[in-house]
């Protein structure tokens, strides 16, 4: 990460969240535990994906694997309810509290880099214009944020969303 600020528009959150998933699936992909496997995805994965479908479980889901011998992806369903259109490689999902996990592995992979430094103070990587707010006068940090201790509240106190099923379209930085 840079200490320049940039700017979060939707487009942007979309397309780091895109790279986010690509790296998470390719250091996934190129781990030990896939490493016997081809790019083929079983059937019988496909198969209970199937049955999550038809069930009523999910809406749509789309599984990828990436490895020496290629890239295959599956998708079953669709985008939403409402909708007829099939989730392909190019669909952002929503994935929530799963990408905890992985933010933290990041994290811990680029702090053993050195790229960042896991007390570096929050403010270092948000908008100019943005102040994370402080306790006692000390910084909220990385650490803080990766363990769950910064005090931060669940849910933003100004979260009046306009649609309860996309909570986050219409809040701004």
């Amino acid at each position: 990460m840079t200490n320049s600020k940039t700017e979060w528009t939707e487009s942007s959150f979309q397309t780091r969240t895109k790279l986010l998933l690509a790296i998470l699936f390719v250091s996934f992909a190129s781990s030990p535990i896939f490493a016997a496997q081809s790019a083929r995805i079983p059937d019988d994965v496909k198969e209970t994906i199937r049955k999550r479908i038809d069930s009523g479980d999910n809406v749509g889901i789309i599984v990828g694997v990436i490895d020496a011998n290629g890239t295959e992806y599956y998708s079953y369903g669709k985008t939403k309810l409402s909708g007829n259109q099939k989730p392909d490689k190019d669909t952002v999902f929503e994935i929530g509290s799963f990408t905890k996990v992985f933010t933290s592995l990041l994290l811990a992979d680029m702090a053993r880099q050195g790229q960042i430094a896991l007390d570096d103070p929050i403010d270092k990587f948000l908008p100019a214009d943005v102040k994370a707010p402080k306790r006692n006068n000390k910084s909220i940090t990385l650490t803080h944020l990766a363990t769950h201790t910064s005090s931060l509240p669940r849910l933003p106190d100004n979260l009046l969303p306009a649609d309860n099923s996309n909570p986050y379209a219409d809040y701004s930085v």
